[in-house]
């Protein structure tokens, strides 16, 4: 079967690096920093990730910050960092 007009997700953007850090903080919360690079295709808003919430009481804080150029995750602070609203 042919479906013409069809685009999968590969064909709008590509995932090209994960950095993550996980901490498991004294009360047992687990804090996570993580700097996603991504390459989009074509013109495009954004994108959407999904957290599965089976086994946990789901996420009860998250920021996004735009990190500065050129930095690895944990080598700089949040301090003055730009808002990333989603």
């Amino acid at each position: 079967m042919l479906l013409a007009g069809c685009t999968t997700t590969s064909d709008l953007y590509s995932v090209d690096r994960v950095d993550a850090h996980a901490y498991i903080m004294p009360d047992g919360d687990l804090y996570i920093e993580e700097i996603v690079t991504y390459n989009f295709h074509r013109e495009m808003n954004g994108t959407e990730r999904y957290v599965e919430t089976l086994g946990h009481g789901g996420i009860e804080f998250f920021e996004a910050h735009i990190p500065p150029d050129g930095k690895e995750l944990c080598r700089f602070c949040q301090t003055g960092l730009e808002f990333f609203y989603v």
